[in-house]
C-alpha cells in the first residue's frame, strides 16, 4: 500500500489546526437524568436524520429525603433506568425512560432498564431499521430466570415507523445470558460485544466476552462459573448459532492448552474443542487485520492457569468460516486485563492498527498502538507508551478513535484511571499529532467517575460531538448528564466513490468500485461502506448500518469493519443466491462523516417468492437470502409483583 505522505507545509498547518483552539469541547446548558454503573451508545434509531443517545444505570443519590441510608445529606436509591434521548436537532433530545415500576411495558420504547449495560446497534433482520443488542444487570424485580446474577443479554428488534419505533424483544435469541462481571463499578463502554460479518452471508455476527454464574439443571442449589469468548452466527430472523470454529496453536505449544483441547479416551490423542481461549475482564473486536477482505477476531484479558494472566489473542479468519490463533510475539505485544482495544489507521498508511490499553502483569498501566506493517501478514510495531507515544497509560479503559478536530488525524478518547499526574478516574482526549505521537487536550479531561461517554454528531456538522454521564466525587458529589458541542468547524462530507460496478459467480456478488475523495481525509485513510438490497423483498445488507437514500450512519462503532485497501483494488464479495440485486458503496472519513451512496444493479434470476398477506402486514417478510422473517415477540408478563420475561 502507499505510504501516507505530507509534505512539511501540510504538517505545519495540521499543526497549527491542532493548536488553535484554546477548548475542544463545549459544555451545553441541557442537564439529563444522571445516572452512573452504566453506558452510553448512540445510534439514529429512528432513521430521521438525527442521533440519538441511549444509555442505562443506576439512579441512586437523591436531595430529597427517601427511605434509605443518607451519606452527606444525600439519600441512597438503587434503581435501574433506561434513557432513550430522541434528537430534535441543534443538540437537543426529548427524553424516554425505562424503570421496573413500568407496569405496561417499559417507556424507553419497550427497551428494559439495565445498568452495567453494555449497548450496541446492529440490523439484525436485513429490513434497514437498526435494532438493539444490549446486556446488563436488572435486580429492581425484573427475572429473566436463566442467570442467577440477573443477568440479561438481550436482542430487540426495530420495528420501524409503522410501529412508532417501539423494540420488542426476540424470542430465544440463542445468546448467553451473560457479561462482562469481573469489573469494577465503573465505565467500560461496549468493548465486551464485536459485531461484523465474518461470513460474508450478509447477516451480521457477534463475539462475546466476559464471565458466567450457571446451572447445569434449575434444582442445583450451587452455581458453576466460567470465563468465555463466544462466537455467534446470526441467521438473520434475530436469532444467533453458536459457532466452534476454532482453530488453537497445536497441543504441544499452545500455553493454555487444558482449556481448548481434551484428550481422546481411546487414542489419548487431545481433540481441539473448537472454542476460542477463554478469558473475561477484557476487550474484542472484528477488524481485517492482514487485508485480504475478511474479519479477524482480536481480544485481550485475563486467562487463567499457569500461564494465566493478562493476554492478547489475534485469530485470523481463514475465509472458510473458521478462525486459526496465530502464535504472539511477546516482544512486541504486551497483554492486559482490565483492557480495552481500539482498532483503526492511526498512521495513515491504510493498514488497521491496533491501541491496546490496560493493566499488564508488571510495570505501568499500558496505552500502546501496534502499527500494522503490512509486510506479510499480521506483522506489527510497538508505539508504547514507555516510549513517549503521548498517551496515557489506563486501566478499567474504555476508548474511541476518530479525528476530533477535523485535521485528517485520527485521534483518541477514552476513559478509565491512570497514575499519570495523580489524576485518577478520568476521560481524556488525546490529539495526533503530525509525527503521529499525541497531545492530551487539557480541556478534553472530564471527571468520569463510575460513568461514560459517547460519540456522535448532535448538531449534523460532520464532526464528532461528546456525551457525558456520571457520578463521582470532586470535592462534593457531581453527578451530571451533559451534551458537549464539538468547538471545531464544519467537517465537509466526502465525494462518493466512481465507477461502481457488480458482478455475480459461483454464488458470490462481487462488487468493485474506485476511491471517493475527501477534502480533509487522505485517500488512504478512507473506508468504505457497502450495501446490497434485494429489489424483490426490500431485504438490505450493510457492513454498517446506514440510511440507503441520505448515506448517513447510523451508527459509528464499528467503523474499524469497513472496507479498506489498494486504490486501484477496492472490492467487496458476499454469498447471497441469485436474485435481482441493487447494490450501493459510499465514502466514510476519519470523523465518521459518510458520502452518499454510488449505486449500481445486478440481476441474475427473479426468484419466486409468495406475496401473502403476512408480508403485507410485516414486510419485508423475507430477509436477503430469501428467509421468511417472523415478528414473534417475547411478551412482558407480572408475576406476584416481579415482571418476567417469556
Amino acid at each position: 500500500m502507499k505510504q501516507n505522505l505530507y509534505s512539511l507545509l501540510t504538517l505545519a498547518a495540521l499543526f497549527t489546526a491542532a493548536t488553535a483552539s484554546a477548548q475542544i469541547f463545549e459544555q451545553q446548558p441541557e442537564d439529563y437524568l444522571p445516572l452512573h454503573r452504566g453506558t452510553a451508545s448512540v445510534a439514529d434509531y429512528n432513521n430521521d436524520g438525527l442521533d440519538d443517545i441511549y444509555y442505562g444505570g443506576a439512579n441512586w443519590l437523591f436531595e430529597q429525603p427517601a427511605d434509605g441510608e443518607s451519606h452527606d445529606g444525600y439519600f441512597w436509591n438503587w434503581s435501574a433506568y433506561g434513557v432513550l434521548l430522541t434528537g430534535q436537532g441543534e443538540g437537543r433530545f426529548a427524553a424516554k425512560y425505562s424503570n421496573p415500576n413500568d407496569q405496561d411495558g417499559f417507556g424507553a420504547n419497550g427497551l428494559l432498564p439495565l445498568y452495567w449495560n453494555v449497548t450496541r446497534w446492529l440490523d439484525v433482520d436485513n429490513d434497514g431499521n437498526i435494532d438493539v443488542l444490549t446486556g446488563g444487570k436488572s435486580d429492581c424485580g425484573v427475572w429473566a430466570g436463566e442467570d442467577p446474577d440477573w443477568i440479561y443479554q438481550l436482542v430487540y428488534r426495530n420495528l420501524g415507523a409503522e410501529r412508532g419505533y417501539q423494540f420488542e424483544i426476540v424470542p430465544n435469541d440463542g445468546l448467553l445470558q451473560a457479561m462482562d462481571k469481573g469489573r469494577n463499578d465503573n465505565s467500560y463502554g461496549a468493548k465486551t460485544v464485536a459485531i461484523g460479518d465474518y461470513d460474508k452471508d450478509g447477516f451480521q455476527d457477534i463475539a462475546l466476552l466476559g464471565e458466567r454464574n450457571y446451572k447445569l439443571d434449575p434444582a442445583d442449589e450451587e452455581s458453576r462459573w466460567e470465563r468465555f469468548v463466544r462466537l455467534y452466527r446470526g441467521l438473520g430472523d434475530g436469532t444467533f448459532q453458536e459457532q466452534r470454529v476454532f482453530r488453537p496453536l497445536p497441543y504441544d505449544v499452545n500455553p493454555r492448552a487444558e482449556a481448548l483441547f481434551e484428550i481422546d479416551e481411546e487414542t489419548f490423542e487431545p481433540v481441539a474443542l473448537g472454542i476460542a481461549a477463554p478469558v473475561s475482564n477484557g476487550s474484542i473486536r472484528f477488524a481485517d487485520l492482514n487485508g485480504d477482505g475478511w474479519l479477524d477476531l482480536v481480544y485481550t484479558g485475563w486467562r487463567d492457569g499457569s500461564y494465566g494472566g493478562g493476554c492478547l489473542y489475534i485469530y485470523k479468519n481463514l475465509g472458510n468460516g473458521e478462525f486459526e490463533e496465530l502464535p504472539i510475539d511477546t516482544d512486541t505485544f504486551v497483554g492486559c486485563y482490565e483492557s480495552e482495544l481500539t482498532i483503526a489507521d492511526f498512521n495513515g498508511d491504510g493498514w488497521l492498527d491496533i491501541l491496546s490499553l490496560g493493566t499488564p502483569n508488571e510495570g505501568n498501566k499500558r496505552a500502546d498502538i501496534y502499527l500494522n506493517t503490512g509486510e506479510g501478514d499480521f506483522t506489527f510495531l510497538r508505539s508504547d507508551v514507555d516510549g513517549g507515544n503521548g498517551l496515557y497509560g489506563l486501566s478499567a479503559a474504555a476508548a474511541e478513535a476518530a479525528d476530533l478536530n477535523n485535521d485528517g488525524l485520527t485521534d483518541v478518547i477514552a476513559t478509565g484511571w491512570t497514575n499519570v499526574n495523580d489524576l485518577g478516574w478520568g476521560s481524556f482526549v488525546f490529539l495526533q499529532n503530525p509525527d503521529n505521537t499525541f497531545t492530551a487536550e487539557p480541556s478534553g479531561t472530564f471527571l468520569t467517575e463510575s460513568g461514560g461517554y459517547a460519540l456522535g454528531d448532535f448538531y449534523n456538522r460532520g464532526v464528532r460531538d461528546l456525551f457525558i454521564f456520571h457520578c463521582g466525587w470532586d470535592g462534593d458529589w457531581k453527578l451530571e448528564s451533559k451534551i458537549y458541542k464539538n468547538t471545531y468547524g464544519d467537517n465537509s462530507l466526502p465525494e462518493a466513490p466512481a465507477n461502481v460496478g457488480a458482478n455475480y459467480a459461483d454464488g458470490q456478488l462481487t462488487v468493485t468500485w474506485e476511491p471517493g475523495s475527501d477534502n480533509e481525509t487522505d485517500v488512504m485513510s478512507l473506508a468504505y461502506n457497502v450495501f446490497v438490497r434485494n429489489r424483490q423483498t426490500g431485504a438490505i445488507a450493510q457492513l454498517l448500518p446506514a440510511n440507503r437514500e441520505t448515506g448517513r450512519l447510523l451508527t459509528y462503532r464499528d467503523l474499524q469493519t469497513l472496507v479498506r485497501g489498494e486504490e486501484d483494488a477496492l472490492s467487496f464479495t458476499l454469498r447471497v443466491p441469485e436474485g435481482d440485486y441493487e447494490v450501493g458503496v459510499q465514502t466514510v472519513d476519519l470523523c465518521g462523516a459518510a458520502s452518499t451512496f454510488a449505486t449500481t444493479t445486478c440481476a441474475t434470476a427473479i426468484r419466486d417468492i409468495a406475496d401473502d398477506e403476512a408480508q403485507k402486514e410485516n414486510a419485508p417478510t423475507y430477509n436477503l437470502a430469501g428467509q421468511r422473517v417472523g415478528h414473534e415477540a417475547r411478551g412482558i408478563l407480572v408475576r406476584e409483583g416481579r415482571k418476567v420475561i417469556h
